[in-house]
């Protein structure tokens, strides 16, 4: 895992700019940075001052530490909450069996989840 915050933290922008549904734009006019610094940060050429860092992650709603560590090397992305609620709010399908599964006992969604697991395994070709 790269531990190197400057080569995270493009990445990890970009991450939460494309699940945050923004564009460098969006930054440009929210944060009243230039389009040169944006450019600069979204394509690892330039690494942001700490302030411009917490300016990012107020913005983005997630921490500093979120911002330096490579999103996609993070173990626990599965679990981030902004990337399931955004699959949440682009997967209709997805929303209505979370939305139906909400009153369910304990045991109905350990069921539920080995059934979803077994699908899995079935498209994975492990069965």
């Amino acid at each position: 895992m790269s531990t190197d915050p400057k080569q995270a933290f493009p990445k990890a922008l970009q991450y939460y700019m494309n699940i945050n549904g923004k564009k460098q734009q969006d930054l440009i006019k929210d944060l009243s940075v230039t389009s040169s610094a944006i450019s600069q940060w979204v394509n690892g050429k330039v690494f942001p001052r700490m302030d411009k860092i917490e300016m990012l992650a107020s913005y983005f709603h997630i921490t500093t530490t979120d911002l330096l560590t490579d999103p996609y090397e993070r173990k626990t992305k599965s679990s981030d909450p902004i990337l399931i609620a955004k699959l949440l709010e682009s997967n209709q399908p997805l929303y209505e069996l979370l939305k139906s599964s909400v009153n369910l006992q304990e045991s109905e969604l350990i069921l539920l989840k080995g059934i979803a697991d077994k699908f899995n395994q079935l498209r994975e070709g492990e069965l």
